[in-house]
């Protein structure tokens, strides 16, 4: 067998290359897919499966689903969606990955707001800290966090990272996720030069099973 060095942005692995198929246990794929990688004679053949963490901007092709065919072992996946025709295409996915447990969306250009009415029982973690039609990173309104509260994702959601347009936000979701357990919220008016002290405001607000810890501000951990 002749070894055959495959770079993934610093990730840098080797694979064997038999006559009949390459086979490629890899366990890490940080480097978001784009079709001219997989355009290569050389990968063909290639397979790669064990994935754990995969990046990846939708749509996706017969040749990526060739290569990378197996997701058993996914657990972390962030997508970048370009219009929302291609989301039964994530949904495919979701519905391919039993062990997955975090979705993170990068960036939508899209007029509905992430998560969507996707479905995954697997999953438990939700980052939507991402750019939106704008370009700039989508702050949350009360109605959109009222709405990711009611969709299924939301429903089961355990651990949430989100940017909110208003305080009032960050206690609508506590109120109506049955499920959160850990908020990580970013909230850009949280300035040191407010008279008052948002982390006292939401501590009097929130039930005291509830700790409020500001990392910097602007930034909020909260937990249960």
């Amino acid at each position: 067998m002749k070894p055959f060095r495959c770079e993934f942005t610093t990730y840098v692995a080797t694979i064997y290359i038999n006559l009949l198929q390459m086979k490629y246990k890899m366990t890490y794929l940080a480097k978001s897919y784009e079709q001219p990688i997989f355009s290569d004679e050389a990968l063909y053949h290639v397979k790669l499966i064990n994935i754990e963490i995969l990046s990846l901007q939708l749509p996706i092709d017969r040749r990526f689903l060739s290569i990378i065919s197996k997701f058993e072992n996914l657990h972390s996946l962030n997508v970048c969606i370009p219009t929302i025709i291609y989301q039964w295409q994530l949904q495919a996915l979701l519905d391919n990955s039993p062990r997955l447990y975090s979705l993170s969306f990068e960036s939508w250009n899209t007029s509905t707001i992430p998560p969507y009415q996707c479905t995954c029982v697997s999953i438990y973690q939700l980052n939507v800290q991402g750019s939106g039609q704008t370009g700039y990173k989508h702050r949350y309104t009360s109605k959109q966090c009222l709405k990711l509260s009611r969709s299924p994702l939301g429903i089961q959601c355990r651990i949430l990272h989100i940017e909110v347009e208003e305080l009032k936000c960050i206690l609508d979701l506590i109120d109506s996720m049955i499920n959160l357990r850990t908020l990580h919220v970013l909230y850009d008016y949280d300035k040191r030069s407010n008279t008052l002290d948002l982390v006292k405001v939401l501590q009097d607000c929130l039930p005291s099973t509830w700790t409020v810890t500001r990392v910097y501000y602007g930034i909020f951990i909260i937990k249960s």
